[in-house]
Order: C-alpha cells, then sequence, then structure tokens
C-alpha cells in the first residue's frame, strides 16, 4: 500500500527563477530545455512554470517530450497545467497521488497518471488499473466529480504501461475560437475537448502560466520534461541538388511553441542566412557540404543539426558506335561522365522512325541510308541533367557482293579468276579482297593445283567508300580425275520389269536410248535389242564418263497353257500346252504325270491351277496358266423319314451339305402337285402341306445345287413318308 503524507505548503520553500522558467521543490534544471520533476526518491514534489503568461483567448500548439520512469507501479505521474496564480505554485499534498497539483485552484490539468489511486481506504480517485490521461479542473483530480471533464481514456492505445524507461511526444494544441483543446500521445489523438476555460475555470481572465508538476510518495520514479526543439529541413519533392541550380531549403524543425531564430550556414562559405525560414541557395561548385541549421526557440533554448549535402556536378553527355551500315545492328555504347554522383538515366532519339531508347547501351537497326541526327540526354544518381547532345552519323548502303558460278574443277585444272562483283547502286568505289587456300587476295585468281584436293571456302570481303563492308562465301571443290562406273547387270529379257542401272560416284546423269536420266530401264517398253548406255557428270569434268551395252533378249513366242478341263473326281485329262522353247515346267507338279512336257496327263485331287513355264535358249521366260475343275458329288439325301413326333427322322434331313453353298428343294406327289418348296433349303420340312400332314407316300424331289466351286448342278430322286 502506497503511504499519504499531508504538508500544508501553499508556497514552494525553496524556488528560484533560471532563464524563462521558475523551479519549485524537487525540480532540477538539467539543461535549456529539459527539467527533472521528481527523482528515485520518496515524497518528492516539484514544478517548473514558464515566466511568462500566455493568453487564452490565442491559439497556441505546444510540443515536449516527456519521461515518466522505469518501473511500473512506480511514482503516479506528472500533468501539464494552466494557472493564473503565480510561478511558485506547488500542491499543498505532499504525496505522489496529488501530482504536484493536487488542491491548486483555480488550474487545468492535463494529467499523465501512471498509478492506480482506488483504495476506498485511503485515496480513491476512480483511477483505472492501466496508465491513462485526462483533463480535470481546479486542483481536483478525482475522476468521480465534475472536474473531472474527459473519460478514462489510456495514454496510449498501444500499452497499458508508459513507465517504460522511454521518451515519448506529448503534444498541446489550443484554438482559442472553438475553444477545443486536443491533446496527443506519440502521434496520436487521445483527448479533444471542447470547454471555455476562460469563462468557466478563470472568470474572464485569459492570461495564464503553464509549467509541469509531479509527485512521488511511497513510490519512486524519475519524471522529466523536456520543451521540444528539433531542427530539421527537407527539400521539395523533385528537387534536384546540382551545381549553379537553385536548391531549395524547406524548414521542418519541432518548437515546443515556435522558433525566433534561424542560422542557415551552406558550407560553401557563403554568408550565414538568419533571414529566411526557407531559404533557396546556388552552389557554383560540386561536392560534398556540411549544412548547419541552428534555431532559437521562444524559451531561448537552441539546438543545432548538421547534415552533409551532395551537390551534383553536370553530367557530360557522350557515346561512340560500331556499325554505320543499313540493315545492320548499331550498337551504341555510352560513354558519359559526371564529377560527382554516377550516371544512372539515359534518354537516346535514334532519328529512326521515332524509335526512342532508356537503355545506356541499345542498339538499333536502319532500313534506310543517310545522316542520322542523334539526340542523347544522361542525368545522374543526383537528378543532375546533362545538357542535350547532338550528333550526326552517317548510315552508309548496303553492299552484297556476289560470285559466278564456279563448276567443279580438277588439280589439273588451269588457274582461273573468280568472277565477282558488288550491286552497281552502291554509292562511290569500293575495294574488294580475296582469301581462302589458293586464292589471290588482291587479283582473285584461284589455282586448284595450290589449293589441292578439297572443299575450298573462298571469300570476297567489299568495302565501300562509306565504310560498308560485305562478304560472300562459295566451296570451291577441287577433284583427282577419276572414272566414273556402271555395274554389270544379269540377262535382261523383254518381258522383264523396270531395272535401275548401279554407278559410282553418285550425282552423274544417264543417258542413251531407253534409259532415264536416273538410270532406270523398262526391258517390257523398249522391247529386245542392245543398248548404248553412258553415265557422265557435265559440271563435274574431272570424273569421265562410264559407257555399257545392255542387251535385251527376245523371250519366247506362243507360249499358251491350253484351255481350261472340269473332271470328274478321280477321273483325269490330258494337259494341252503349246509354245517354242528348250525346256518346260508345268507347277504344281502334283496330279500331273510328267511335269516337263507339254502335255502331261493331270489327274488332281481338287481343283488346281496349272502354270505353263517355257524357257529359250537365252534364259528368258514366258508363262501361262490354265485351271482343272473336279468335281465331287455331294449331297446325300434320305429315301424314308417319320415325321410322327417321336424325336426321330420326324424332318427330311439332306446329308452331306456342306460342299454346297446353296440348296434349292422342290417335292411333288405322284400326280405331278408341289407340295414343299424352299429356295435356301435347312433341313425343316417336316411332311407337311399348308400345315396339314401329308398322307404315307412316296414323293418325288429336285434339287438346284450350287457347290462351293461356283458350278450348279441338279439332282433328283424320291423320298417315301412312313409315320
Amino acid at each position: 500500500m502506497r503511504i499519504i503524507f499531508t504538508l500544508s505548503i501553499l508556497i514552494a520553500s525553496v524556488s528560484f527563477s533560471s532563464a524563462q522558467y521558475t523551479i519549485n521543490g524537487s525540480a532540477v534544471r538539467e539543461n535549456c530545455r529539459c527539467y527533472t520533476l521528481t527523482n528515485t526518491v520518496t515524497f518528492q514534489q516539484g514544478s517548473v512554470w514558464n515566466n511568462n503568461r500566455i493568453n487564452l483567448n490565442q491559439n497556441f500548439d505546444f510540443n515536449f517530450q516527456v519521461f515518466l520512469g522505469c518501473s511500473d507501479g512506480g511514482a503516479d505521474g506528472i500533468s501539464f497545467v494552466l494557472q493564473p496564480i503565480g510561478t511558485n505554485v506547488i500542491s499543498t499534498w505532499n504525496a505522489g497521488g496529488g501530482l504536484g497539483i493536487l488542491n491548486v485552484s483555480p488550474s487545468v490539468i492535463l494529467e499523465l497518471d501512471t498509478y492506480a489511486n482506488n483504495d476506498p481506504g485511503n485515496l480513491n480517485f476512480g483511477d483505472p488499473a492501466y496508465d491513462h490521461i485526462g483533463l480535470h479542473l481546479n486542483g481536483d483530480l478525482n475522476h468521480n466529480t465534475a472536474n473531472s471533464i474527459t473519460p478514462l481514456t489510456p495514454i496510449t492505445p498501444n500499452s497499458d504501461n508508459v513507465e517504460d524507461c522511454q521518451t515519448h511526444n506529448l503534444r498541446v494544441q489550443w484554438d482559442a475560437n472553438s475553444k477545443t483543446m486536443t491533446v496527443s500521445f506519440d502521434g496520436q489523438v487521445r483527448i479533444v475537448k471542447t470547454y471555455d476555460f476562460v469563462a468557466n475555470v478563470f472568470s474572464g481572465n485569459g492570461l495564464v502560466y503553464w509549467g509541469f508538476t509531479g509527485a512521488t510518495g511511497g513510490l519512486t520514479n524519475q519524471q522529466r520534461f523536456c520543451t521540444s526543439l528539433v531542427p530539421n529541413f527537407y527539400f521539395p519533392p523533385l528537387q534536384s541538388k546540382c551545381v549553379n541550380q537553385p536548391i531549395q531549403f524547406l524548414d521542418s524543425t519541432v518548437s515546443f511553441a515556435g522558433v525566433i531564430k534561424r542560422y542557415w550556414n551552406f558550407g560553401d562559405g557563403s554568408p550565414v542566412d538568419s533571414v529566411n525560414l526557407n531559404p533557396i541557395h546556388t552552389y557554383t561548385t560540386p561536392g560534398v557540404y556540411n549544412v548547419v541549421l541552428k534555431v532559437v526557440g521562444l524559451d531561448g533554448c537552441d539546438e543545432t543539426l548538421t547534415r552533409l549535402l551532395t551537390i551534383g556536378g553536370i553530367p557530360t553527355a557522350n557515346f561512340s558506335h560500331v556499325e554505320n551500315c543499313v540493315t545492320r545492328t548499331v550498337q551504341f555504347t555510352d560513354i558519359s561522365t559526371v564529377n560527382t554522383g554516377a550516371v544512372n538515366s539515359w534518354y537516346w532519339d535514334f532519328d529512326n522512325a521515332g524509335q526512342t531508347s532508356t537503355q545506356q547501351n541499345p542498339s538499333t537497326t536502319y532500313a534506310t541510308a543517310g545522316t542520322k541526327n542523334i539526340i542523347y540526354v544522361v542525368k545522374s544518381n543526383i537528378g543532375c541533367v546533362s545538357d542535350t547532345l547532338r550528333r550526326s552519323i552517317v548510315i552508309g548502303s548496303l553492299v552484297n557482293p556476289t560470285f559466278g558460278a564456279i563448276n567443279a574443277v580438277c588439280t589439273a585444272t588451269p588457274a582461273f579468276t573468280i568472277n565477282t562483283g558488288s550491286p552497281a547502286s552502291v554509292p562511290g568505289t569500293g575495294i574488294g579482297v580475296y582469301s581462302g587456300p589458293g586464292v589471290n587476295a588482291a587479283t582473285g585468281v584461284f589455282d586448284p593445283a595450290a589449293a589441292g584436293v578439297g572443299i575450298h571456302p573462298v571469300t570476297y570481303s567489299y568495302t565501300t567508300s562509306a565504310g560498308c563492308v560485305g562478304t560472300a562465301t562459295q566451296n570451291i571443290v577441287v577433284n583427282n580425275p577419276r572414272a566414273a562406273s556402271i555395274d554389270a547387270i544379269g540377262v535382261l529379257c523383254e518381258n522383264d520389269g523396270p531395272v535401275t542401272l548401279v554407278s559410282n560416284p553418285p550425282g552423274g546423269v544417264f543417258s542413251g536410248t531407253g534409259v532415264s536420266s536416273s538410270g532406270i530401264i523398262n526391258p517390257a517398253i523398249i522391247g529386245s535389242g542392245t543398248y548404248s548406255i553412258s553415265y557422265s557428270f557435265p559440271s563435274e569434268p574431272c570424273i569421265t564418263a562410264a559407257n555399257l551395252n545392255v542387251v535385251v533378249n527376245p523371250a519366247p513366242q506362243n507360249v499358251s497353257a491350253g484351255p481350261s478341263f472340269l473332271i470328274n473326281q478321280g477321273g483325269g485329262v490330258t494337259l494341252q500346252g503349246s509354245g517354242s522353247g528348250v525346256s518346260y515346267l508345268w507347277t504344281p507338279s502334283a496330279g500331273l504325270s510328267n511335269p516337263s512336257v507339254l502335255n502331261p496327263t493331270a489327274n488332281p485331287g481338287s481343283t488346281t491351277t496349272y502354270t505353263l513355264t517355257v524357257e529359250n535358249n537365252f534364259g528368258c521366260q514366258s508363262t501361262d496358266s490354265m485351271i482343272v475343275t473336279v468335281f465331287i458329288p455331294c449331297l446325300d439325301p434320305p429315301n424314308i423319314f417319320t415325321p410322327n413326333n417321336d424325336g426321330f427322322y420326324d424332318k427330311w434331313i439332306v446329308f452331306n451339305s456342306n460342299c454346297v453353298t446353296n440348296v434349292e428343294a422342290s417335292v411333288y406327289n405322284r400326280y405331278g402337285s408341289l407340295v414343299y418348296h424352299a429356295k435356301s433349303y435347312q433341313n425343316q420340312w417336316d411332311g407337311t402341306y399348308n400345315g396339314k400332314p401329308l398322307p404315307d407316300a412316296t414323293y418325288y424331289y429336285t434339287l438346284q445345287v450350287i457347290d462351293t466351286n461356283g458350278n450348279k448342278y441338279t439332282k433328283k430322286g424320291n423320298v417315301t413318308i412312313m409315320r
């Protein structure tokens, strides 16, 4: 429990004046702007009052830094106070809960309370458990009375504790017209209260003193405040900082109540500017400067800010480029310089159909020749822009040298001049240079013997007077003399199909009667005879042509296998072959009496196609074929059946019908009347006519048959119904 003591002291027994402030009780001055209200000592009270009264009929905007200690649950806190009594005022309540201002009236108290005084048996101000901020009137810190004019509010929404060994920002603003006080803590608005303090607290007297009070009781904390005076400045957006350019300095000093004097030292030896709030200064030499801003507050305190400022030099735009010819890639290279900072921004206009670039080393391709006016601007990382560089480059016309046709040559071929040229549209004169094995660089004379056997790339480079270089390369093939060849072929007969001649080396051309350029001969078209064939290389005189006589022999004439025959199974027939030759052969030989004669006897077991091959003394053959069809009897109709529905022989079953493809059945009674007919009989007659059983009797049938060889014939007989 905190121990509370009461002393009846209206005016502090110890007080003295320091500059514009009067210091009372335990308060001490740290420096021009900072004061300690209480140290970490029990039962201290301190107050610091500004000796100059302010007028509440006018606006004010005060900025402070406050320090509320390092011990959570320690001393009670501090207060910002407005009162008209004087500068020696201190509370008669000598304990921490009174914040050094309890019972001082009239007064407006902004409390920064860091201790919960809510003990019903001792001191009960209705404080919450968290550190809070509030406005009170007339020395009354009790939240439960009418003098508490703001609701319970945390000092900061970020934490319940501000006794955190940290310095915090406190801003108090007064709008005299609207009678509104706005309080912010660490940049966050905590209180907005509209109240006429002049009329309701100070009886119409707007002149008051302002100051801070604080106290400790049985618990302690160091509690202090400073008037804000933080010099600072900045530059307008997009402000470049370059030599010989006006630079605007914008003051952003934070002061508790205002600044009465500023001293600007720009660090370049120029006079100190003590007149302008936001001066404009021009540096004549690039470099790094110490800019010093000294400010003096209304309380006579001063602070100084020193900041380095880099003033950039103006870059010099410059570039080089490679290639000056139309349709070729022109590469630009930045070689700009700057004496302070570095170039980091580039702008190119290529004078090429509106093409621009922001790359450091861009490239472009011109579709037309002529003078091109390049525009180039660079900027440094400090924002300094170069003068615009305007430079002309000349793009020369395209040159495409050409080669004349060069046939394959031999090592024995005499030296010759390579036929080259360049377009007549190329302006001015040029120089052509040759390179490659066996070629004279200046004259273009090629010596096959000097180059030797092989494939030799010869290059012709032509440089125009504008500096455009065009090249052309052609491979010159140098061979040793050699002979072509055509492989021999076997016997050709006039009835043979196409034959392709085999030759070496590949790539030549065939010529002669009956042969295509690719070496194809078709005896069946050209007929028998002897044909002279040549294989040559018209474009390669180093290869000697090859010649070959191709003989196409006559085939056997009037070869015939004779007519085809139909025989019964087991029967035979003499074949009727004919034709002139030196040998004969029937195939297949199965069923023949002698396959090597013109007229053998044939007795095949089934239908057979026989082919006769006749060969003459040239080894040529002619063939012909015939068919011996063997009739195999089939079908075995029964001559009796019993359609009595006993499950045995109830239908007329025609056996052995697998040798035919179709059977058409017709059945007649003894009077010749048709009693049953089926175009495709499937063994379905049950001895009825129009659904009624026929009488037991003998009936006559006719079967129209097509066998598996497609032969048609008729089979007749009789069948008896017996039930």
